[in-house]
């Protein structure tokens, strides 16, 4: 399946090592349309609020289930 993380889970950011597995392979940048980062308690999330829309970008990843 393909994962696409963003944030400090992409390379070359402080919790990559913390998503790293053996079973991932990088496919490269992607982006999810109309969802837009919140930060409740300060750590961001995508959510999906029509009317303000949005792009999430980060890294596409393939992982075993």
């Amino acid at each position: 399946m393909k994962l696409l993380v963003y944030g400090t889970l992409k390379q070359g950011h402080m919790n990559h090592e913390r998503f790293s597995m053996d079973e991932q392979e990088f496919i490269g940048t992607g982006s999810i349309e109309g969802f837009t980062l919140v930060q409740p308690a300060g750590i961001p999330f995508p959510f999906l609020i029509p009317e303000v829309g949005g792009t999430v970008k980060g890294e596409v990843y393939e992982v075993s289930d």
